[in-house]
């Protein structure tokens, strides 16, 4: 018996030695940093491929949420939505250091290839299923955002979180038909995450000329027989052009 009780010791020893010196320590989860330019970006440009869907624009108080919530999910190491009443796309990924937003995006977006508009009538009735990230995306009565991420090490590699908030909320069952609008002619299908940086829109000459007047240039001026060639030119981006 003591033989036995002596061999548990041992085990439990170097257990704990083992435990002490080769596994990880987990740390706690910091705050990604401003990511307001990067996230309004990434939803205006595809929002901006489809008819009648506005731009989005930001709302503190959303991010200001989205921040808590993306931390809470780093912290416990969980992935499942909050339950608020806004809308909410969620990303979580692993790697050697922190993912960019527009990987998030880009996996949002992406689902789009598995949306049906001949099936709208499907949706309104059944639900949306794994296509919410990018309904929410383009939900064109959706009109605020707010995103924010956080990042935690956990056995030697980087997990980040992205959550992002929208006002009014989208994904509304019934309702497909009338807030997810299609594409538009000449639909730019997104090579990569890279689309979604607002670098890459600037290198392809995809800006606008002057962004304070283009932002306040609706789908009907880009449009209108009198002033929408000028638009266009001047407002390729806002306009949809490219």
């Amino acid at each position: 018996m003591e033989k036995f009780v002596l061999l548990l010791t041992l085990v439990s020893c170097v257990a704990a030695h083992y435990s002490r010196f080769h596994t990880f320590k987990r740390g706690a989860a910091q705050p990604i940093g401003d990511i307001r330019m990067a996230s309004i970006y990434a939803h205006n440009v595809v929002r901006s491929q489809h008819v009648n869907t506005p731009d989005l624009v930001w709302n503190a108080k959303l991010a200001n949420d989205a921040q808590g919530y993306a931390l809470q999910l780093a912290n416990s190491e969980t992935f499942r939505h909050s339950g608020v009443g806004d809308g909410e796309n969620l990303y979580v990924g692993t790697g050697s250091s922190v993912k960019p937003f527009s990987i998030a995006a880009y996996l949002w977006y992406e689902e789009r290839n598995r949306f049906n508009y001949n099936s709208i009538f499907n949706y309104n009735f059944f639900g949306i299923g794994k296509l919410g990230h990018f309904t929410q995306m383009v939900w064109s009565n959706s009109r605020q955002v707010g995103c924010a991420g956080a990042s935690i090490n956990v056995g030697g590699g980087v997990k980040t979180y992205y959550v992002c908030r929208y006002s009014p909320a989208g994904n509304v069952r019934g309702k497909y038909d009338d807030f997810v609008k299609p594409p538009k002619a000449g639909f730019t299908t997104p090579n990569g995450p890279t689309f979604y940086e607002e670098s890459a829109g600037a290198a392809s000459g995809c800006v606008d000329a002057n962004p304070s007047y283009c932002n306040s240039v609706s789908e009907s001026l880009c449009n209108s027989p009198i002033f929408g060639s000028f638009n266009q030119q001047a407002c390729n981006k806002k306009c949809g052009v490219c």
